[in-house]
Order: structure tokens, then C-alpha cells, then sequence
């Protein structure tokens, strides 16, 4: 009778692609998203510091821009080229919404993000002011 090995047997992709999901990938997504996470809180942190509205205005439309390419970025590394080039219109689009959505109060500098399924927000909920 033979004795079967208790050693696991390492198995081969077929393609010789990698398994994204297996820890120690080329990305894993423990770490990609906590670099997500503490990229959202960065870039929250820096658009919130600034202390005149033009000046919020200006860092939000560079953190949405950089937060949609390191989004496309992402998609890249993970994915077949092909999908991502069908996917960069859609990212694209979503970067302009986000500006295109964003209001912001100009007597406290409160931004407030419009949702396309609801009312217009005409007002700052922080101190009633007119939002443009």
C-alpha cells in the first residue's frame, strides 16, 4: 500500500496568468484597500484645510481628477487592457459628475454633493446660505 503525501500540492494557472484574489498577488486587496482608504481620508484632510472657497474649489477639482486616475490606475494593473479601455469613458464620465455636482457655500466653505436622484440642495445646511 502506498502513503499519500501530506504536503499540498501547488497547482499552475493554465495561462500562466496570476490569481488576484490569492494573498500576495500583484495587488493584494487587504493592502489596496487600506491605500485606498487612507488615500480618501488624505485627500478629505486636504480639501478641508484650505481656508477660502476658491481655494476648496480648486483642491477638489484636483483631488476628484487624481482619485478618478489613480481609480483607472487600479483597473489597469487588475485588469485585461482591452476592459479597461471600455471602462475609461465611464470613469471619465464619473469625474465629471463629481465636479459637476459638487456646490460649495461661501460664507463657511461647507461642499455639498448633489445626488442626481434628488431635490437641487439651494441652501448650505450649515448656515442657510446660498450654495453655488
Amino acid at each position: 500500500m502506498r502513503q499519500r503525501s501530506l504536503r499540498p500540492q501547488l497547482k499552475r494557472n493554465p495561462l500562466g496568468g496570476y490569481d488576484l484574489t490569492a494573498p500576495g498577488g500583484p495587488l493584494d486587496p487587504i493592502i489596496l484597500f487600506l491605500a485606498w482608504g487612507a488615500f480618501i481620508g488624505g485627500g478629505t484632510l486636504y480639501v478641508g484645510r484650505a481656508q477660502i472657497v476658491t481655494e476648496k474649489r480648486r483642491r477638489f477639482r484636483l483631488y476628484a481628477h487624481v482619485s478618478s486616475a489613480a481609480f483607472a490606475l487600479v483597473l489597469a494593473v487588475n485588469l485585461p487592457a482591452l476592459l479597461v479601455l471600455l471602462l475609461l469613458p465611464g470613469v471619465l464620465a464619473m469625474d465629471l459628475l463629481t465636479i459637476r455636482s459638487a456646490r460649495f457655500c461661501d460664507r463657511v466653505g461647507h461642499v455639498v454633493i448633489e445626488l442626481p436622484w434628488r431635490p437641487p440642495i439651494l441652501r448650505c445646511p450649515e448656515c442657510g446660505a446660498p450654495v453655488h
